[in-house]
């Protein structure tokens, strides 16, 4: 009887570990299809990020509300109630969410998806910087090894080994790099607020912040011509990037926790260079794959580091 029940226990752990494992793939997808979506919405129909941004956060952030109000509405309440954590998720909300997707959306504009996604993969190597800041320790081996991996992987990506020619626009690399950057801030900003709250209600309300203060700054008031196909893709990078990609990287934090989740969901950007490649046309080179490969070679370094602290 107790072989019974621990072979029942094993059965669930492995089917738990499985649909993790989905779920964090189907999130780095929904990411990397919205990227393109967003690339496919700057290169035929002309939108820019400053009006693109903020009606994906608002639409994003509203749709994640609504969708708690009938799912947890208690901790949509209670979050709502407690000044503390709303200062905290409104700080989450402006220098988080809205920085790092206002940065990466421009940087899609200005370079493709897949480029501007893998560089934003630099991001872990900047909070683990902080991190050993903050805590004034030294970086170990394998921390310096991801800082070496993510500067030749930029450099590669932008140069193409070759220090007098940039293979990408200024404007391009340098707002690739603020993405990168924005990470620190939505990973250290939120603290424990989406874990003693909740993930969705967290993310909604930053959302929807973000949304709000980019609206009031760019004037997403001023529409620009909108045809059908336009109007289509827009939704699917508020309900496949946004709403899907986050509802299902959450689902896999549950099943499998946050340093399997966010290694896996690192398909990301590999989703969007062969999306791009296949449906936009981009073209990538060898020293392109090799800087790619370079950069999220990073997150495994890094995430494997986390789990033997743990």
């Amino acid at each position: 009887m107790v072989v019974l029940k621990r072979v029942m226990i094993l059965q669930r752990i492995g089917a738990n570990n499985v649909k993790g494992v989905l779920f964090a793939v189907l999130a780095g997808l929904c990411w990397g299809i919205s990227g393109c979506c967003s690339q496919f919405l700057f290169t035929y129909k002309g939108m820019v990020s400053t009006w693109l941004s903020p009606v994906r956060l608002l639409g994003s952030g509203i749709t994640m509300l609504i969708v708690a109000f009938f799912t947890q509405r208690k901790s949509l309440v209670e979050t709502a109630k407690c000044k503390k954590d709303m200062i905290r998720i409104l700080c989450y909300g402006v220098f988080g969410v809205m920085m790092s997707q206002f940065s990466l959306m421009t940087a899609i504009q200005h370079t493709n998806a897949a480029t501007a996604t893998v560089i934003q993969y630099v991001g872990p190597v900047f909070v683990m910087m902080v991190v050993c800041l903050r805590d004034r320790r030294a970086p170990r081996l394998g921390e310096v090894i991801a800082v070496i991996l993510a500067v030749g992987g930029t450099y590669l990506i932008a140069t193409h080994g070759d220090p007098t020619y940039l293979a990408v626009s200024p404007e391009g690399l340098i707002w690739c790099l603020i993405s990168a950057l924005a990470i620190v801030t939505y990973t250290l900003i939120p603290g424990d607020v989406p874990q003693r709250r909740s993930g969705p209600v967290t993310i909604g309300y930053a959302m929807t912040v973000g949304g709000i203060v980019l609206s009031l700054v760019f004037g997403v008031w001023n529409v620009p011509p909108l045809d059908f196909e336009a109007i289509l893709f827009i939704l699917a990078t508020i309900f496949i990037g946004a709403v899907g990609g986050h509802s299902f990287y959450l689902a896999a934090i549950r099943h499998i926790g946050p340093i399997k989740s966010s290694i896996i969901s690192s398909v990301e950007p590999l989703s969007s260079a062969v999306i791009s490649v296949l449906w936009l046309g981009n073209t990538f080179m060898a020293i392109d794959i090799i800087g790619f490969a370079m950069i999220l070679l990073t997150v495994f370094l890094l995430g494997g580091k986390k789990k033997q602290e743990e």
